[in-house]
């Protein structure tokens, strides 16, 4: 009895009867079983970059506006391919503000844009709870994301045996 109740409420919220024990038997065969072994999904979204220093201006080319090259985001110095979540990341996502630039003000900040006269790196007045703000959203980034080099300035950026070749990921 109390079947036939689910039933009669199945087909009154969703406007056709429940399905008979005989038409899910055979609705059973036509469900491909799932793959046991299923492809692995590039954590850089398929798009992997060269990993060594950038400096502020190369960072720049990898906001997400072109679909054809990677999507990075740099905190606290650090840079990490975000690509695998271009959705958010990359033009028109969410957090498209972050690409293409070492945003550590911005997030410590929780901020879109810089202040008049400061740049989104500059972490050089931040207070101890904004520290610890981007700390938290250093450590986010790099158990998610593949870190692939450092901000530099573009003096650094020349000088021999300054390439970040940073490892894998961080904490995943």
């Amino acid at each position: 009895k109390m079947f036939a109740t689910l039933k009669a409420i199945v087909s009154s919220v969703v406007g056709q009867s429940a399905p008979s024990e005989e038409e899910k038997e055979e609705s059973t065969d036509e469900i491909p079983a799932p793959n046991p072994n299923p492809p692995p999904v590039p954590s850089d979204g398929g798009k992997s970059v060269e990993k060594r220093d950038y400096t502020v201006d190369e960072l720049k080319q990898f906001d997400g506006s072109d679909p054809d090259k990677a999507v990075l985001v740099g905190v606290s110095g650090r840079i990490f391919n975000v690509s695998s979540r271009s959705d958010i990341y990359g033009a028109g996502g969410a957090y498209c503000w972050l690409a293409g630039r070492d945003a550590s003000r911005l997030l410590a900040k929780m901020a879109k844009e810089p202040e008049e006269g400061k740049e989104a790196d500059d972490i050089s007045d931040l207070d101890e709870k904004e520290t610890k703000v981007m700390a938290e959203w250093d450590k986010f980034f790099e158990g998610k994301y593949e870190l692939v080099g450092r901000v530099v300035k573009p003096d650094d950026a020349a000088k021999p045996g300054k390439d970040a070749k940073p490892g894998a990921k961080g904490g995943k």
